[in-house]
C-alpha cells in the first residue's frame, strides 16, 4: 500500500501500488478490496452538486526520478473506474501532492518538482508561486495553498485570491526537537494538517529524510484562525516503526470555516502586466516567480516557457537569471515555428555589472547550436553589442554597437527587431537607427536560446536577465514602447540591500551532501554556524550562513573542518525569496535556528571538484 487517501465521506481508503503502478480501494475493515485500474492515485474529490466521489490519478514513469512524475492527470468516478477523462495534460506533475479545492476548479501541484503552484483546470492555466515540494490545497474554497520549503521545516503559504504570502513553521511540535519533518498534507478540515517526523537518523548535515528511521511518527496540527501558525499539536502514533504518508479525516470537516481572504481575486484588480501582448510569441519568460504559457499545436494545447539552469547558474532575489559561471537554456523553445519571411523580435531586460568583466567579452544572450551562434548580445567593458552572423551590407564590422555607457546595477530594456531587410533596436523604448542587412538573420536562427556563457563570450557575464520574449513578427514602434514601459515598471523602486564583508570561524564541521544524497533535487545548500570575528562590520556574536553546496548535480563546496576561518560577502537570508524552496542541510545543532541567518553572495568558482578559495589561510 502506497500513499493512502481517505475518501471524502471517510468510509474507504484509496491507495496505489508502487510496484504495479495501479490504484485500489478498500474499506476500513479490509473488505471491499478492488482494483480501480492502472495509474497512481493523487486525490479523491466529492462533487458538491451530486456528492459523487471522483478519483484523480496519473500515469507515472517506471524508472528513476520519472517514477514520481506523471502525465496526464485523469479522473474517474469511484464507482465507475472505466469512465476516465483527462483533466490536465499541459505539463508533467509530481505525485506529491496534487490536491483540489472543494469546487474542483483549482488544483495545487508541482509542475513538476520543484516548481510549486496551482492550476485552473477548466481554463488549462497554471501559475508557479514558489520552489519546494509537497504542495497542499485547503479543502474548502478559500483557495489557500502551501509549498513545503527546502529545509523541510516551514509551509510557504500562498493565498491565491489576494496573493498574500507568509511562512508557517511546522517542526516545532513537542518531540520534534527542531529536526526536519515531511509528508505535510491538509486534512478534509481546513484547520487541521498531518505531518511526519522527526527525521534525525543518519549523518548530521546529510539527507535525513532518506534515512527515515523508527522515530518517525505521525503528528496532527491545528492552525490558528488566521492560518499564521500551528497553535496545537497532537502525536497520533507511538511505536518503533517509521510511519509515513499520513492522511487525516475529521467528521464534519467539510462544514468548517477556513481562511478568509482579505480581497477579491488578484486577477480582477489592476496591476502592472508584462508582456502587454503575447501576439505571435514563440517564447516568453518573465522570472522564476512568474511563468507564462503559450498556445501550441500539441495534445496539451500549450507550451510552458521555462529556463533551465546549468553549471553554477542561480536566480537572484528578484527571481532573475544570474548566470555567473554557468548559463540558462530556454526550455520548450521552438524557433522552428517562426517563418523567415515574416521577421522576428527579441526582447530582453538585463542589469549589467562592470567590476568582474574588464576588457573580456561576456555573453548576455545567444541563439546557438553547439559552438556556433547566429546572433549574440554581448558586453565588453561598458559597451553593449549585438553580434549577428551576417554583417551589415558593405561593412566589415563584426559587431553592432547598441550603446557604450552601461552603468553597473542599472536595469535596461532592449528590443531587437528584424524585418523587411532591416535590423532595428529600441533601448528603453527609444528607437535606434535602422541598419540594412545583406540577408535576414532569421533564416539561420538555431533552435537553442541561451543566457550567459555563450560561444561568443570569453568570460562569465556577471549581470542578471529577466522579462525575455521572442516573437515571430517585427514589433511596431508603438508596441515596442508599451513593452518597454511595462518591463521598466516591473523594476522600478528596486534598491540594493546592505551587504557585509565578514571574517568568521566555523563552529561545526561542514560535510556537504553528495549529488546522490539529495534525492530528486539537483541543487542543495548547507547552513553552517560561525563565530563572527569582524564585529565592526556585522554586530553579531554568532550567525548562520547558507551557501550552495550542490549545483547542477555537482558538488561545489569542499568539506570544511571545525575552526576554519572564512571570508564572506553576505546579505540577510530573509531578503532572498528565491531561496525559499531550495533544499537545505543544517551543519549544526538543531537549537541554532534562532541565530541570525545570512546568504553567501560569492558564487562558487566552478562545478565539479569543489574549491576552498574562500578559506582564510
Amino acid at each position: 500500500m502506497h500513499r493512502p487517501i481517505i475518501t471524502p465521506r471517510g468510509e474507504r481508503v484509496v491507495f496505489s501500488s508502487y510496484d504495479t503502478r495501479s490504484c485500489h480501494v478498500v474499506k476500513w475493515d479490509g473488505t471491499g478490496l478492488r482494483k480501480l485500474g492502472d495509474g497512481y492515485a493523487l486525490d479523491v474529490w466529492s462533487d458538491p452538486a451530486t456528492g459523487e466521489e471522483w478519483v484523480y490519478a496519473t500515469t507515472t514513469g517506471t524508472k528513476g526520478r520519472e517514477q514520481n512524475k506523471g502525465s496526464p492527470v485523469f479522473r474517474f468516478p469511484l464507482e465507475r473506474p472505466d469512465a476516465r477523462e483527462v483533466v490536465w495534460n499541459r505539463t508533467q506533475i509530481s505525485v506529491h501532492n496534487f490536491m483540489l479545492s472543494a469546487d474542483g476548479e483549482l488544483a495545487c501541484a508541482q509542475f513538476p518538482h520543484p516548481r510549486g503552484g496551482f492550476a485552473r483546470l477548466a481554463k488549462k492555466e497554471s501559475k508557479i508561486v514558489a520552489r519546494g515540494c509537497w504542495t497542499s490545497m485547503a479543502p474548502d474554497n478559500s483557495y489557500l495553498m502551501w509549498v513545503f520549503d527546502g529545509p523541510h521545516r516551514n509551509l510557504l503559504m500562498h493565498s491565491i485570491r489576494d496573493e498574500r504570502r507568509w511562512a508557517v513553521n511546522i517542526n516545532s511540535a513537542p518531540g520534534m526537537e527542531g529536526f526536519e519533518v515531511y509528508h505535510p498534507r491538509w486534512s478534509n478540515h481546513p484547520r487541521f494538517l498531518a505531518i511526519t517526523g522527526p527525521y534525525k537518523e543518519g549523518r548530521r548535515g546529510g539527507n535525513l529524510i532518506g534515512a527515515g528511521g523508527g522515530a518517525v511518527e505521525v503528528y496532527v496540527g491545528r492552525f490558528d484562525h488566521n492560518f499564521e501558525e500551528v497553535e496545537a499539536w497532537c502525536r497520533l502514533t507511538n511505536n518503533e516503526t517509521g510511519d509515513f504518508y499520513p492522511d487525516f479525516w475529521v467528521e464534519g470537516g467539510e462544514q468548517a470555516q477556513g481562511y478568509i481572504p482579505v480581497s477579491e481575486l488578484a486577477e480582477n484588480s489592476p496591476r502592472a502586466s508584462w508582456p502587454p501582448s503575447k501576439r505571435n510569441a514563440v517564447f516568453v519568460w518573465e522570472s522564476a516567480a512568474r511563468h507564462h504559457d503559450l498556445p501550441h499545436e500539441t495534445e496539451s494545447g500549450t507550451r510552458n516557457c521555462i529556463v533551465v539552469p546549468s553549471g553554477n547558474a542561480v536566480f537572484d532575489r528578484f527571481h532573475s537569471m544570474q548566470a555567473g559561471n554557468g548559463y540558462f537554456d530556454a526550455g520548450n523553445f521552438d524557433a522552428a515555428s517562426m517563418v523567415p519571411s515574416h521577421g522576428w523580435t527579441f526582447e530582453v531586460t538585463f542589469t549589467p555589472s562592470l567590476g568582474d568583466l574588464g576588457t573580456r567579452v561576456g555573453c548576455i544572450a545567444s541563439f546557438c547550436r553547439g559552438n556556433g551562434t547566429s546572433m549574440a548580445l554581448v558586453q565588453r567593458e561598458t559597451g553593449i553589442f549585438l553580434q549577428p552572423q551576417v554583417l551589415p551590407a558593405g561593412s566589415p564590422a563584426p559587431e553592432l554597437p547598441i550603446f557604450s555607457d552601461a552603468i553597473s546595477g542599472r536595469t535596461y530594456h532592449l528590443i531587437v527587431v528584424m524585418g523587411h531587410g532591416q535590423l532595428r533596436t529600441f533601448l528603453d523604448g527609444v528607437p535606434g537607427k535602422p541598419i540594412s542587412l545583406a540577408v535576414p538573420i532569421v533564416s539561420s536562427l538555431p533552435p537553442h536560446l541561451r543566457f550567459g556563457d555563450g560561444p561568443r563570450g570569453d568570460a562569465p557575464w556577471p549581470g542578471t536577465v529577466e522579462a525575455v520574449g521572442l516573437y515571430g513578427e517585427p514589433m511596431s514602434e508603438g508596441r515596442a514602447l508599451r513593452h518597454a514601459a511595462s518591463s521598466m515598471t516591473r523594476a522600478k523602486g528596486r534598491a540594493p540591500l546592505p551587504s557585509y564583508r565578514v571574517t568568521a570561524r566555523l563552529l561545526h564541521p561542514i560535510v556537504p551532501p553528495g549529488p546522490d544524497e539529495i534525492g530528486v533535487y539537483r541543487r542543495a545548500m548547507v547552513v553552517g554556524e560561525y563565530a563572527v570575528e569582524s564585529k565592526d562590520v556585522l554586530n553579531e556574536e554568532q550567525i548562520l550562513v547558507a551557501e550552495w553546496a550542490v549545483l547542477d548535480a555537482n558538488r561545489v563546496l569542499p568539506a570544511l573542518g571545525k575552526g576554519a576561518r572564512r571570508e564572506f560577502r553576505l546579505e540577510a537570508f530573509d531578503e532572498h525569496p528565491e531561496l525559499e524552496g531550495e533544499r537545505e542541510f543544517l551543519q549544526s545543532d538543531s537549537d541554532s535556528f534562532d541565530l541570525p541567518k545570512y546568504y553567501r553572495l560569492d558564487p562558487p568558482e566552478s562545478t565539479g571538484p569543489a574549491n576552498s578559495s574562500n578559506v582564510v589561510q
